[in-house]
């Protein structure tokens, strides 16, 4: 698995973390200092002294317009801020899109698509796939959610983004191995660069509870990750010890009940912990889809958090899905919230969430399978949006430059601004989280079965296996096996359309 970002989200949130910014103004923050990063090259510099190759000249006031998709979940999205008004990460994004329409001679156009759900989210891959097909050169960037919009890019409703040239994707701005993974026949239909920021909210890692670690007298988890043993036994050992039914008869939820959790998550989400052990259902390999499901390794991973994820002892507990906050059916972050949880899942928006913690909170990558797994892995969520061009669209190299231009200013003061107000200064509290959420992001990588609509039947049938301990994982991958070979062969066959 190819996991190292190459610069723009290798180093994101850590390197200018530590840096205060200013509010208003283009001006990026001078690079942290190395001896307190720890990180050898700042990125943030880089792309200060690379001078943009901006045009002569611009396009007469015409209007550049994109379709997106708005906030959710607490993460950001909107792209266009209407006026300065002295918060930090508003006042950069409006700062960055004066600077492009003053550069290009052009006037930024958002429509936002209202989404909440699954549903309304599908729907707005819909509205743009209705444009295109009209035949309409309605916008000119769209960005949707990957994970809905393979069967768009099936129908050939986007440009080849490898065949534009004035996109510089193998640039800082652009998070270049996080777009190796999209890559199916060499052609890529979507990108993710610095010119969005919900990709960065949605990062998944594990949040913790620092006053129930000093309560069971455990070691904080960091040296474990620094000197890779953070593993899944390594896990193990910890939740034990937080697991505790005090004094409730069993450890069912129950809102005014006792019992404390070692680990708690969203019941969705098992893959988690499949790629972080570096055993994913569906994998990309150099431009080609693979299962690896029917292997030594996956079936080794199933099995050890088979005997890890047991909810019977309160080890684990996993909520329903869309309850996150619900006191009645045991919402995973209520249960986080009000201390009855060690660990959970969580994203990088949750830094926004856990403000009012009363509790001092850390984070840190999911664990690997065992010390001899190179690398941690992190993964992001699958409707976190990417760029596309529309088919429609009259000029791709004139669009390319325009949407590269706004991934090279957003690396240079939008990045910044969200990773060390946005992230740290109103969200993580101490430096070794910090170092931690740098480490996750290094390890970012799509969730390939879910944005590809491989393997979704067999993903779920394994996480429900997990829990439930039926000893069926050969017989459920057996049973799956034609069916996603028979995918994988759709993908590709109509990858390059």
């Amino acid at each position: 698995m190819n996991t190292k970002i190459k610069s723009g989200i290798a180093l994101f949130l850590l390197a200018s973390m530590l840096v205060a910014v200013g509010c208003g103004g283009t001006e990026t923050p001078p690079a942290a200092d190395d001896t307190t990063s720890g990180v050898s090259e700042d990125t943030t510099t880089a792309v200060q002294e690379y001078e943009y190759p901006y045009p002569d000249t611009g396009y007469g006031g015409e209007e550049y317009h994109i379709l997106n998709m708005g906030d959710i979940y607490d993460m950001h999205s909107v792209m266009e801020r209407e006026e300065l008004n002295g918060e930090t990460l508003n006042d950069a994004i409006y700062n960055r899109n004066r600077l492009i329409e003053q550069k290009f001679d052009i006037v930024l156009k958002e429509t936002v698509y209202p989404v909440s759900d699954t549903e309304s989210i599908r729907a707005l891959c819909t509205t743009a796939q209705n444009s295109i097909l009209a035949g309409e050169d309605e916008y000119d960037v769209m960005y949707l959610p990957m994970g809905e919009s393979v069967s768009q890019i099936t129908s050939g409703c986007f440009l080849d983004l490898t065949q534009i040239e004035s996109l510089q994707l193998d640039e800082n701005w652009w998070y270049t191995s996080f777009n190796e993974q999209l890559t199916i026949n060499g052609a890529l239909y979507s990108a993710v660069g610095s010119s969005n920021i919900l990709v960065q909210d949605a990062i998944r890692l594990m949040a913790f509870n620092y006053d129930m670690m000093d309560n069971l007298k455990l070691e904080l988890p960091y040296d474990l990750v620094r000197e890779s043993k953070w593993t899944l036994d390594e896990f193990n050992k910890y939740i034990t010890a937080a697991a505790n039914l005090n004094g409730d008869d069993t450890a069912a939820w129950n809102k005014d009940g006792n019992c404390v959790y070692g680990y708690v998550h969203n019941r969705s989400s098992m893959h988690n912990f499949l790629i972080a052990a570096d055993a994913a259902v569906v994998e990309n390999e150099n431009g080609t889809l693979v299962s690896n499901a029917d292997s030594e390794r996956f079936y080794n991973v199933v099995e050890k958090l088979s005997s890890i994820l047991t909810e019977d002892d309160a080890k684990a507990y996993r909520g329903l899905v869309g309850t996150d906050m619900d006191a009645e059916n045991g919402g995973y972050i209520y249960i986080f919230k009000n201390g009855r949880a060690l660990f959970t899942q969580a994203e990088v928006n949750k830094a926004q969430v856990f403000r009012d913690l009363s509790f001092e909170y850390g984070v840190v990558p999911y664990p690997k399978y065992d010390e001899a797994q190179e690398n941690y892995y992190s993964n992001a969520w699958y409707a976190a949006t990417g760029a596309y061009i529309p088919a429609t669209c009259k000029d791709p190299e004139k669009i390319g430059s325009i949407l590269d231009a706004m991934s090279y200013e957003g690396e240079r003061t939008v990045i910044p601004a969200f990773r060390s107000i946005t992230v740290e200064q109103k969200g993580l509290r101490n430096d070794d989280s910090i170092e931690m959420l740098k480490i996750v992001t290094d390890s970012v990588v799509p969730v390939v079965y879910d944005i590809f609509n491989v393997g979704e039947t067999l993903m779920s049938n394994i996480a429900n296996e997990v829990w439930k301990k039926n000893g069926s994982t050969a017989s459920l991958v057996a049973a799956q096996k034609s069916t996603i070979a028979e995918q994988i062969a759709t993908v590709m066959e109509n990858w390059n359309q």
